[in-house]
């Protein structure tokens, strides 16, 4: 899954300058290098919180749950629907971005956000 995750990402990114498609895939197998050692140093730390967390039957209604119809199909399409939502996401950053910059410089034009930063515009609502 983590790997559809990130090739899903890397899709999204597509022509964004973050280099060419061979370029592309190296990164996203870097990545996956990188996190697959992090992980595996991770999932130790992880385990006594979620025992403390949920109780064994919470668990088991967990993997019941991602055992499921329902739940293989959404670890089989989450990286399709994270494709989809990535270019969302941005434009939804962009804007709250946009908001808070225009907020702070309205209340104090003299922060020096206001006067070094460029404007980023608020993404256009669109429309189907």
């Amino acid at each position: 899954m983590l790997k559809a995750n990130l090739n899903a990402s890397m899709a999204a990114m597509g022509d964004s300058g973050f280099g060419s498609p061979e370029e592309q895939k190296e990164t996203m197998q870097d990545m996956l290098v990188a996190l697959e050692q992090s992980l595996s140093r991770l999932y130790p730390k992880l385990e006594p919180i979620i025992a403390d967390t949920f109780s064994e039957s919470e668990l088991q209604s967990i993997v019941d749950f991602y055992e499921s119809p329902a739940g293989r199909a959404l670890i089989e399409r989450e990286p399709q629907m994270t494709a989809k939502l990535a270019p969302e996401m941005k434009n939804f950053g962009r804007e709250i971005l946009g908001a808070v910059l225009e907020q702070q410089c309205s209340r104090r034009p003299s922060n020096t956000l206001c006067s070094k930063a460029p404007r980023v515009p608020s993404a256009a609502p669109q429309t189907k």
